[in-house]
């Protein structure tokens, strides 16, 4: 994640604590382990593309809203958009991230290879996992 070696920074010279920039990136792994059995009882009934399309313009938005932080030099807001931002942003995390689970395993049946079950047990968050995932197994 590129925001750990900056936002400490930024967040200490806004006169925030050590615990409550802390807090701002604990609460998306909260909220993503409290959201991703939610959001996975209900893929079947919102589609999984949909869910997977609106997670990742959501993860996409609040990035980019993460970055415009900078201009708020009252700490108390400063913390309390960043809370609101995470806690936005770890939804559509857990969206993109359950949805694309469920459409791998739907539509990434391959009758010869097994390459839907490397896709699975290497999930392409970075460009390193790509050539491990494309290559065809033997």
């Amino acid at each position: 994640m590129l925001k750990a070696p900056f936002y400490p920074i930024e967040a200490e010279k806004k006169g925030a604590t050590a615990t409550e920039y802390g807090l701002v990136f604990g609460i998306f792994e909260l909220v993503v382990f409290l959201a991703s059995p939610y959001l996975g009882a209900k893929l079947n009934g919102w589609g999984a593309r949909r869910v997977f399309n609106l997670g990742i313009a959501t993860t996409g938005t609040c990035s980019i809203l993460f970055g415009m932080l900078d201009n708020f030099d009252n700490p108390r807001v400063f913390i309390g958009l960043s809370f609101v931002i995470r806690i936005i942003e770890a939804l559509g995390n857990s969206a993109f991230l359950t949805s694309s689970f469920t459409i791998i395993a739907r539509y990434g049946i391959c009758i010869n290879c097994n390459i839907q079950l490397r896709i699975l047990a290497h999930p392409p968050r970075t460009n390193y996992h790509h050539p491990a995932t494309l290559n065809p197994i033997p």
